[in-house]
């Protein structure tokens, strides 16, 4: 990963939702970025798995807390992809 998640969510407008935390450093984490939104709803960003090289990028959405049941669960390995994928799913919880 060559760009934090700090810098990619730096150019996206999350509004109405607040950034709980934004990884500074590019790495292989589960935990990369974590916005949460008024109406309950989180979108997090994770690499998996956790350290391996030849895992993928997991971009959520939950509703009230319930990570079984994602709303929305999209993955990709290719970092270029990433930001298509985290607008896509910050698009999803304002249609909510």
């Amino acid at each position: 990963m060559s760009e934090s998640l700090r810098s990619i969510a730096s150019g996206i407008d999350f509004s109405p939702g607040q950034i709980v935390y934004a990884e500074a450093t590019p790495e292989l984490k589960e935990d990369l970025l974590q916005v949460v939104y008024p109406d309950g709803q989180t979108l997090d960003v994770g690499w998996y798995p956790e350290g391996d090289p030849k895992g993928e990028y997991r971009i959520l959405v939950v509703s009230d807390g319930d990570w079984d049941t994602p709303l929305l669960d999209l993955s990709t390995a290719e970092e270029q992809r990433l930001t298509e994928l985290i607008l896509e799913a910050a698009n999803t919880i304002r249609r909510i």
